[in-house]
């Protein structure tokens, strides 16, 4: 048996070719039955009985129909083709697929009773002899009675051919699925105002750059009613639902992956308000403007929710990964630092101006690599009283804040301290500072001393076997060392604010 027929064998499918076959008697003829036009179960009459040989090929077996039959005697083979057709026992056709012109009939025959189900399986399948003008769709197709009888054509123009101009909430139900039918309908969708579209039961999102009032206590009530997901329009809020039902159903953990660029989220109260209000803070901290997006996360985060056996939050936990450390000391034309800096500079009081040493932001190393903009719609002053509110909530106090805020001006005035090449008795590339007056702003803000930070900035120290041997770095050591501090510093205090986060989520009884 040749290995297509194999494997048409091995899926109980249709054999994908049938050319070779091996058999005892290579003179033995087998009786092939082809039905015309359509199979109609209760017409077993209109079809045809060809005596054919194994090694006869589609091309001969239409040559014999046409040969055997009045109405069609004298025209072309090439006019005709012969299906292979399988059909439920009620006349049902669910299959069919045509045959090749150098296909061997008798072998596609001869793999039916090979099948799954042994002889049987034989009257499940049928020749059925077409003109090559009919589409495979209009075979007619009897269900019981002549009154109950349908065709596939009227079935292909209901369900399959759709108006080209029709939105889709789900991809899957594309006509025709490709890539330009998929980003059309997209768009399509985009353009009337739907930002979401289903993948079966992966939820697709289109950034708006701008706010949609659908993300509040109306719609959350509205899908938490559903239960099934495309009964309402796509939202995320769907799929929150029946993950959330699905685990006090089947009485296991769920998991939703959130793959691309970030996006925002709602409000709801207690352990459920501190997690919604992290949000906001994890994004002030970990999200910058880049080229794709204007709230771009920079970091991985995994979030774990905990639920009580009636449904209720019971704690959560946050996991951070790969915070983009390089982004601090420097952005790509056309992108930003992490929001939190123009937060700070452009929400902050004249007060804390005074207080954390604050600048414009033209006037910072690690901010005016390129020319400075504002995100469209964009109020940074807005933001930033949204930002201590949010902070506030999660369980940062203004003395913790306050803290914050001057660690973060800290690191940039980080950038500003400039290094000059002195020349030493050892060496004549020792780096000294040359703004003196930048180191002590940051050791007050840093809470320590200028010397132990200068010292930090320039030199560093070979321990060999009893003694120490300080040396001071090269101009191009002492700026990798200040931008290295200025990364670890930044990275150290968003590693500290996702554990206070942590601690917040937890329940009293366990902190």
């Amino acid at each position: 048996m040749s290995f297509d027929s194999i494997s048409s064998v091995a899926t109980g499918c249709f054999p994908r070719r049938a050319r070779t076959i091996t058999a005892p008697d290579e003179a033995h003829n087998y009786m092939v039955t082809v039905y015309m036009h359509c199979f109609n179960p209760e017409n077993k009459d209109d079809c045809v009985c060809v005596d054919l040989h194994k090694r006869s090929t589609t091309e001969e077996l239409i040559e014999k129909v046409i040969s055997m039959r009045q109405d069609i005697a004298g025209q072309s083979a090439e006019q005709f083709d012969i299906y292979e057709m399988m059909v439920t026992p009620d006349g049902q056709a669910s299959k069919e697929r045509r045959l090749d012109r150098d296909e061997y009939p008798v072998a596609v025959q001869l793999i039916w009773s090979r099948m799954p189900g042994g002889e049987r399986t034989i009257s499940n399948y049928r020749f059925v002899f077409r003109h090559k003008g009919t589409r495979t769709g209009s075979a007619c197709t009897r269900f019981g009675s002549s009154e109950t009888a349908s065709t596939i054509d009227s079935f292909l123009a209901r369900f399959l051919h759709q108006p080209s101009d029709r939105e889709y909430a789900d991809l899957c139900m594309l006509p025709e699925l490709t890539e330009q039918t998929l980003l059309d309908n997209l768009k399509d969708r985009f353009n009337s105002g739907h930002i979401y579209t289903y993948i079966g039961p992966i939820l697709v999102a289109v950034n708006p750059f701008s706010f949609f009032p659908i993300y509040n206590p109306k719609y959350a009530r509205l899908y938490s009613q559903s239960r099934k997901l495309g009964s309402l329009p796509p939202h995320i809020f769907a799929i929150a639902d029946v993950t959330y039902h699905n685990m006090l159903r089947i009485k296991e953990s769920q998991c939703v992956v959130i793959s691309g660029e970030s996006g925002k989220g709602s409000r709801a109260c207690s352990t459920e308000t501190s997690l919604l209000n992290a949000g906001p803070v994890l994004e002030a901290f970990g999200n910058a403007v880049t080229h794709q997006n204007n709230n771009s996360s920079r970091f991985g985060k995994f979030i774990k929710i905990n639920y009580r056996e009636n449904g209720m939050v019971s704690g959560a936990n946050v996991e951070i990964y790969l915070l983009e450390k390089s982004r601090i000391i420097s952005q790509a034309q056309g992108e930003r630092n992490y929001h939190v800096f123009y937060y700070l500079l452009e929400g902050a009081s004249e007060e804390d101006r005074s207080k954390y040493f604050l600048l414009k932001p033209q006037d910072y190393h690690y901010l005016n690599k390129h020319e400075q903009f504002s995100p469209e719609g964009v109020n940074e002053k807005y933001e930033f009283e949204r930002l201590r509110r949010a902070m506030s909530s999660v369980g940062f106090n203004e003395r913790t804040q306050s803290t914050m805020f001057g660690l973060i001006s800290a690191v940039l005035l980080l950038g500003n301290i400039s290094f000059v090449k002195r020349y030493g008795y050892h060496s004549d590339e020792n780096a000294y500072i040359e703004n003196e007056e930048i180191v002590d702003l940051v050791a007050q803000l840093l809470n320590i001393k200028s010397e132990a930070l200068t010292q930090a900035l320039t030199m560093k120290r070979h321990v060999m076997k009893t003694e120490t041997v300080v040396t001071r770095y090269s101009v191009p050591e002492a700026i990798n060392t200040r931008d290295a501090m200025a990364k670890c510093l930044y990275n150290a205090l968003f590693h500290w604010i996702v554990l206070r986060i942590n601690q917040a989520l937890m329940r009293k009884r366990h902190i």
